[in-house]
């Protein structure tokens, strides 16, 4: 329903109970012995046969989900979204395999929703149905799958992603190079050409953020700058430190509150926020009312993930864009 999962007894057609969470549902798929429930909102929850929360998946990077279908090739849970995009998660583990788009983007009017998925119960096909009323049958390619899986190597795979540059999620995983679209977690642009992405959190970043290959930053002689709407920083050029200057003093104050509860998790590397002691004349250190000092441990292996001062800018800005309270333009 729009307020979640009704339960109704078949005898006499009657409300027994109502499951939370309260809000609109998209899809229900049975799967062994439990149920998986698809929000409009992007959710997935799973439930066994008592409706006890068996698994919470917060928000696919997609967006919001108008249908759900299973899919025995895999086995594979499909999800239709609002923004003309599939989901693919692979059964039983409940991964996120991949995500394309299947319908054109419009400027007037955006993308083309996926109102319905199909499965055609035979070879991995299936058929989606757009908002515009054209049809597409798609297959799901096992075949290739399964020849990716037993000739490549996970170790080597990893260490060959490692020394490119991929950063790791906030749980610690290593990300891999995709072609699939996402949100940078870090500067949050979605994407249609690829970038890192980890298959078992569902956090992506862009090639931007955290360059891959030949395109790595092996740094400078000199300290790299730039200057964002809310703060400029200065990052050392060999060392895993860098000044933030803020514009605003308070947005100061709300970052460095904010880092004694939370960390800062930037492609997997911690970085520590404490205030900005400047040096005097005397010899003494005072704090700077308008900065801060940031500081992390700076990967040397060649080839690793390292902080460039392009992420720390974008975090800092997207960090004080929610600091700033919300006008109406009626105001």
């Amino acid at each position: 329903s729009a307020n979640g999962v009704v339960v109704v007894e078949q005898a006499t057609l009657l409300r027994t109970r109502r499951v939370a969470p309260d809000k609109k549902v998209a899809g229900l798929l049975e799967f062994q012995s439990h149920m998986i429930v698809a929000y409009v909102d992007g959710a997935i929850t799973i439930f066994n046969n008592n409706l006890d929360v068996r698994h919470r998946q917060d928000t696919l990077r997609a967006g919001p989900i108008l249908c759900m279908v299973g899919l025995e090739s895999g086995p594979r849970v499909l999800c239709g979204h609002a923004e003309g995009d599939i989901s693919s998660i692979g059964l039983p583990g409940f991964e996120l395999r991949c995500s394309w788009r299947v319908s054109k983007y419009d400027v007037k009017q955006r993308a083309c929703k996926v109102r319905c998925l199909c499965s055609a119960h035979f070879d991995g096909v299936f058929i989606v149905g757009t908002e515009d009323g054209s049809l597409q049958v798609w297959q799901r390619d096992g075949k290739d799958a399964m020849a990716d899986a037993t000739e490549a190597d996970p170790g080597e795979q990893e260490e060959q992603e490692y020394r490119e540059g991929a950063p790791c999620c906030t749980q610690g995983h290593l990300c891999s190079a995709r072609p699939s679209s996402f949100r940078c977690h870090v500067c949050g642009t979605k994407l249609q050409n690829g970038g890192w992405e980890c298959l078992h959190c569902q956090q992506g970043f862009c090639f931007d953020c955290f360059p891959k290959g030949s395109a790595l930053s092996l740094g400078g002689s000199e300290a790299a700058w730039a200057d964002g709407r809310w703060a400029t920083v200065r990052k050392h050029s060999g060392m895993g430190c860098a000044i933030v200057a803020f514009k605003q003093a308070t947005h100061r104050g709300k970052l460095l509150m904010h880092c004694r509860h939370e960390p800062v998790n930037l492609g997997g590397i911690v970085v520590d926020v404490k205030p900005h002691m400047e040096k005097q004349a005397d010899g003494s250190r005072t704090e700077d009312p308008s900065c801060l000092f940031m500081g992390w441990k700076q990967p040397k292996e060649a080839g690793a993930c390292k902080l460039q001062v392009h992420v720390l800018q974008v975090f800092v800005d997207r960090f004080c864009d929610r600091c700033c309270p919300i006008i109406d333009v009626d105001d």
